[in-house]
This record gives C-alpha cells, sequence and structure tokens, in this order.
C-alpha cells in the first residue's frame, strides 16, 4: 500500500520550482532534527542516528546547491550555517545529547521560514532573485 504523505511529497517534489525545492529540503531538516531529538528522549539510538544522518545528507544537498557566482557572500554566510549545522548534528549524534539538536533546529526553522518567505514572495510576483536586493537574516 502506497502511503499518501510519501505520494504527495514524492509529487510536490517532481513539480517543484528550484526555490520550493530549497524550501521543502528546510523543512524536511527541521522534521529530521525534530525527529531524532525525540529519539534521544526515548533511548532509541537507531533511530536517533538514523534521523541525524538523513538531517546531515539534508544538509549537504543544500549546500551543494549553492551558486557562489550568482551570490557570493550570501553563498558563503549559508555555507558557513551549513558546515554550523553539521557540527551541532554530529555532537548530538556522538555525545548523544539534546542541546546541539536544540541549536541546529533553531537555526534550520529560520532559514525554512525564510526560503517559505521567499518562495510566498515569489507567488505573489515580487522581484525574482537577482532584481532587487536579497537579504537574510537570522537575528531576532
Amino acid at each position: 500500500m502506497i502511503n499518501p504523505y510519501h505520494q504527495r511529497i514524492d509529487e510536490q517534489v517532481h513539480c517543484a520550482e528550484p526555490v520550493q525545492l530549497v524550501s521543502l529540503l528546510h523543512r524536511a531538516l527541521g522534521e529530521k532534527i525534530t525527529s531524532a531529538r525525540d529519539a534521544i528522549r526515548a533511548g532509541q539510538i537507531q533511530q536517533r542516528s538514523a534521523q541525524v544522518s538523513q538531517a546531515i545528507a539534508i544538509v549537504g544537498e543544500l549546500a551543494q546547491s549553492l551558486d557562489p557566482q550568482v551570490d557570493p557572500l550570501l553563498a558563503a554566510r549559508l555555507c558557513q550555517l551549513y558546515d554550523y549545522l553539521i557540527d551541532r548534528l554530529l555532537l548530538a549524534n556522538s555525545q548523544q545529547i539534546e542541546a546541539p539538536l536544540d541549536d541546529a533546529l533553531r537555526v534550520a526553522t529560520v532559514l525554512a521560514e525564510a526560503w517559505r518567505g521567499i518562495d510566498s514572495a515569489r507567488l505573489s510576483g515580487c522581484p525574482h532573485p537577482g532584481e532587487g536586493p536579497a537579504h537574510l537574516s537570522l537575528c531576532g
């Protein structure tokens, strides 16, 4: 039997534009980090490890999608954030502690919200990337 949730996600991915794909990946990242934290709380070592591994894979995909030729400063900052996320994920997994996952989840949530905003702006007809100033702030 096909899981309707997975079928819907597959349909979203196949029909998505690049900004939507990045937004979907950020949402999935938050879900994996949350699942890893829940697994730590439940003492589920294999589940925690699997969720952290999947989160790291998502961060790797996001890092690979960066294009420094479009905006070198933004790409460099996002790369630093992705490195930070991987460091926190690895620490949480190796030490089996929640605090680094909480840190990673905060960053992932801000990034996911920013990409949702970019996607919403794109759908409402706001300027496309490169047509106006783009700002991503992790403050507040």
